[in-house]
């Protein structure tokens, strides 16, 4: 099975990603995925805070850090 079908695609969450980043770089995804700027109310959040949000807003949209573009498009050996 291919690494990019839907069953097997990674998704940024705030255990595996979000939390490991800066705001300012969960920010930045969200603004990537969804064309919108931050609000002043979330760049005013807690790291935490705005790591959760991010995680919602990113929901659905299939966006990826770089690194998991690149392994979500390869295919899978012998395939």
């Amino acid at each position: 099975m291919h690494r990019g079908t839907a069953a097997h695609r990674p998704v940024p969450t705030v255990a595996n990603y979000l939390g490991h980043v800066s705001k300012a770089k969960a920010l930045e995804a969200v603004q990537e995925a969804t064309g919108e700027q931050a609000t002043p109310a979330t760049a005013a959040m807690k790291k935490a805070q705005a790591a959760a949000h991010c995680a919602r807003t990113l929901e659905g949209t299939r966006w990826l850090p770089v690194p998991l573009r690149r392994l979500a498009a390869a295919p899978c050996p012998g395939n």
